[in-house]
């Protein structure tokens, strides 16, 4: 792909993810991605065959990007000292990210409501990345914390555990909450998930 191809192919991406944040998928049409990334429909065409792949190839940008922040690779760098630390850290940045960049807060939050209508395409596409990503976070789990070992079944409903109570904070965040107690309740989730404790009563 030249360069000329490339960077139309980007102004397609950037002109169709502020749409997709600002409208949602259901109500934004090719002619306006095209027209918000100022190329014709046909240089469109020619990158994208739908608007259901423009939307997939926003999530896999998004999701990669999520990965690198969110995912401790022994392959990159090696394990954390302080697991649990650095499990906070990581959702704190992301939290961060998500209120200094609306688009990508009305992303996240589009995608849930496109799948609850019934748009099993994005449903589908959304299942396939988090299952990846989810995958190889176990494996890791389990490295640093050793504890779980032989108890595969505990670590993976753990895991499940921080996504949902890290997906509740995403969609209260500009809503309930600010930036400030998302991260707060992103401390006391991970450590009361992970290393229990008394409860508040």
């Amino acid at each position: 792909m030249t360069d000329q191809a490339l960077e139309t192919r980007e102004r397609i991406l950037a002109g169709a993810r502020r749409r997709f944040a600002l409208g949602g998928f259901h109500a934004t049409g090719v002619e306006q991605i095209a027209r918000e990334a100022g190329v014709s429909k046909g240089a469109l065409y020619w990158h994208f065959k739908s608007k259901q792949e423009i939307y997939g190839a926003i999530l896999e940008e998004e999701e990669e990007a999520e990965a690198l922040r969110a995912v401790f690779d022994p392959g990159r760098a090696p394990l954390p000292d302080d697991p649990v630390a650095f499990i906070i850290e990581q959702g704190e940045r992301r939290l961060q990210g998500l209120a200094e960049d609306r688009e990508a807060l009305l992303l996240w939050a589009n995608i849930w409501i496109e799948t609850k209508r019934g748009q099993e395409e994005i449903g589908r596409l959304y299942r396939e990345m988090t299952e990846a990503i989810f995958h190889r976070l176990q494996s890791l789990f389990l490295q640093v914390f050793p504890r779980f070992k032989g108890k595969e079944h505990a670590a993976e409903e753990i895991l499940e555990l921080l996504g949902a109570a890290f997906d509740g904070l995403v969609l209260q965040l500009g809503v309930n909450l600010d930036v400030v107690k998302a991260k707060r309740l992103w401390r006391y989730a991970v450590k009361r998930i992970i290393e229990g404790g008394d409860s508040y009563i």
